[in-house]
């Protein structure tokens, strides 16, 4: 038996397996989503995850974050990741929270402005 054959069946048999429904029994295996289905599920959405100390938020194709608040004020912040669309001026880019100096959005702090409120 040739590798090519060999090739041709096992792109046969993963190309069957693909058209069967998963079901909660048997084998794992991953499934593939347009990346627009995946868009639409997901943009504009924000995940929080509170794990001791710290928090973690990912914002689809925004930012990833873990910070620390305390009463409402973010006391430290780490940014682990940027998206393509960090800097994206939209309602999760504009939302404002409270810093021990003031409030800002996180659009406001990467581009290192000051809270407007903070001189009077």
């Amino acid at each position: 038996v040739s590798v090519e054959s060999q090739a041709d069946a096992l792109r046969h048999k993963q190309q069957q397996e693909a058209q069967q429904p998963m079901t909660q029994k048997g084998p794992q295996r991953k499934v593939l989503v347009e990346k627009e289905h995946f868009d639409a599920a997901f943009h504009g959405q924000c995940w929080t995850l509170r794990e001791g100390w710290w928090t973690y938020e990912w914002c689809y194709d925004k930012w990833v974050r873990q910070f620390h608040e305390d009463k409402g004020i973010f006391l430290s912040e780490y940014l682990l990741g940027l998206g393509l669309k960090a800097l994206e001026v939209d309602a999760i880019g504009k939302r404002k929270v409270q810093y021990a100096d003031g409030y800002r959005s996180l659009l406001q702090k990467l581009e290192r402005q000051p809270d407007p409120k903070a001189n009077g």
